[in-house]
């Protein structure tokens, strides 16, 4: 076996940047990523043992059955409490003292999801995930006047806002600007649409039907913050003409504004103010495109002219099997007059074609500087390589 290292203009590093687009489509309290529906397991409702709109870290217990982490089919994390008092995050410091001695085992049950959530504050009501976004608020506010905290356009330590959340796990390094649009039916309708076309973080209302037209066409409904994740909701303006009635309150009746946009996304899970009633007929759109980073290495290996033109495959040598080989207690050889198996195609079946050496490449290792095989990189057809030949393959590995 042949080894050849890398020479100095062998190897590329690149970053590749992509840019992965997202959807959530919200209806009936239920988020959809990508327009993926519930797929039931053997053992769990829903594979791989999350909701439709939520991804699934690691991909842990994908179709396995849930419940307690000593069953023997459910992967979970562990740490034993030692001298170093390492624990998980979401173990508080009190808990960890009292509840757990040295030795014990502390556990955390996969998966570990992660969706798009929705909160809602009327106005006046506490709000402190909107107040801890103040500094970031104020920071973007040379771009439009919309962001900042406390102006002419609203203050929004007071005003209704709708916060969207979205985890940087689904965009990668920050929202990719000009994308985002959010859409409002109603009963399968397109009532309105808003779109960040300026690319300066507002939301402005672009399309619709001609009552959401009259109402709100131009008029800024909010603001994105690309970098962190979220979309703040202050339009208070109707969007349909029809009054909706209330899930939880039928004899109430209103009229759909984007304060009310993505009602019942995961609402459950936050410390929020009071959660919108639900609007039977309506449902929402959340589009965008992310951005995302990917490390690159590319490789050249090369195989030189007169180099890499023996095969270790036994049907390289063409030997008869009761001459072939010799074979005692103590030592076990070849014989020196065996020949190479002649593989030269011919047009025509005699008579034979005249003899040249040559390999079928399938595969390139790499190795590490102690020899060790830490890849392998596999050719879609096998190459011929003669003798007058010379080779380079291109090796692309991603991280």
């Amino acid at each position: 076996m042949a080894l050849y290292k890398f020479g100095q203009n062998d190897i590329f590093h690149n970053r590749i940047k992509t840019h992965p687009s997202v959807e959530f489509h919200i209806y009936d309290s239920v988020v959809y990523y990508n327009n993926h529906s519930l797929e039931p397991g053997a053992f769990v409702a829903c594979v791989p043992n999350s909701q439709p709109g939520e991804l699934s870290l690691y991909e842990m217990n994908v179709d396995r059955v849930s419940g307690s982490t000593t069953q023997p089919d459910i992967v979970y994390a562990f740490i034993e409490k030692g001298n170093d008092l390492a624990s998980f995050k979401t173990v508080s410091a009190n808990d960890f003292a009292q509840n757990y001695s040295y030795g014990d085992t502390v556990m955390k049950n996969y998966p570990l999801t992660a969706s798009m959530h929705r909160a809602c504050f009327t106005a006046s009501a506490p709000r402190p995930r909107i107040t801890s976004l103040k500094n970031t608020m104020n920071y973007y506010a040379p771009l439009s006047n919309h962001y900042s905290f406390s102006s002419s356009m609203g203050d929004k330590e007071s005003q209704a806002v709708s916060l969207i959340s979205i985890p940087s796990i689904f965009y990668g390094s920050s929202i990719k600007k000009g994308t985002v649009s959010l859409k409002f039916y109603v009963s399968g309708t397109l009532q309105a649409e808003l779109q960040d076309k300026n690319r300066n973080g507002e939301l402005i209302q672009v399309t619709g039907t001609s009552y959401a037209t009259t109402n709100g066409d131009g008029l800024v409904a909010g603001v994105v913050l690309y970098d962190e994740g979220f979309v703040l909701l202050t339009g208070s303006w109707n969007i349909n003409e029809d009054e909706l009635d209330y899930l939880n309150s039928p004899s109430s009746k209103k009229r759909g504004t984007w304060f009310d946009f993505g009602v019942g996304a995961n609402e459950g899970d936050q410390d929020a103010g009071s959660k919108t009633s639900m609007l039977p007929s309506a449902s929402f759109s959340l589009s965008l495109s992310g951005t995302n980073y990917v490390p690159t290495m590319t490789m050249l290996a090369h195989a030189p002219k007169g180099e890499l033109n023996y095969s270790g495959n036994p049907t390289y040598i063409s030997y008869d099997s009761s001459v072939g080989q010799y074979t005692s207690s103590i030592e076990y050889r070849e014989v020196s007059t065996n020949t190479i198996k002649n593989t030269v195609s011919s047009s025509y079946s005699t008579p034979d074609p005249t003899f040249e050496k040559q390999v079928f490449i399938t595969k390139v290792g790499i190795y590490d500087e102690n020899k060790n095989l830490i890849g392998i990189a596999s050719t879609a057809s096998p190459v011929r390589k003669k003798e007058n030949q010379d080779y380079t393959f291109k090796l692309k590995l991603d991280f």
